[in-house]
């Protein structure tokens, strides 16, 4: 596959562990610096856990994971029919979370 090449996919149920361990380790990258360490470990455990991920799953939430070589270099999560701050519309979309491992910044993704 071409460096600027990936594979896109709905996670499943199945890759869960994939998505806390790639949840914790880019959030880690993205704001470790800026946070008390404590406070960094306990959003971890209570944000990126398994059941966490599976009952997001439950309620609706898509995660797509992307990949390169078979390897889970991403994610995004994306909400369907949100009810947020900005919109009380049930046909709101809202993109939660989009991550990708700083070894793969600039690389097409």
């Amino acid at each position: 596959m071409p460096d600027n090449q990936y594979e896109i996919r709905v996670a499943t149920q199945a890759d869960i562990s994939d998505l806390v361990e790639l949840g914790r380790s880019t959030f880690e990258e993205a704001f470790g610096a800026d946070n008390d360490p404590d406070d960094l470990n306990n959003y971890l455990k209570v944000s990126f856990n398994p059941e966490v991920i599976a009952q997001a799953m439950f309620d609706g939430s898509v995660f797509y994971l992307a990949q390169k070589d078979n390897q889970t270099v991403g994610y995004l999560k994306l909400n369907p029919n949100a009810k947020t701050s900005q919109t009380e519309s049930l046909n709101a979309l809202q993109l939660e979370r989009i991550y990708v491992r700083q070894s793969f910044y600039g690389k097409g993704l």
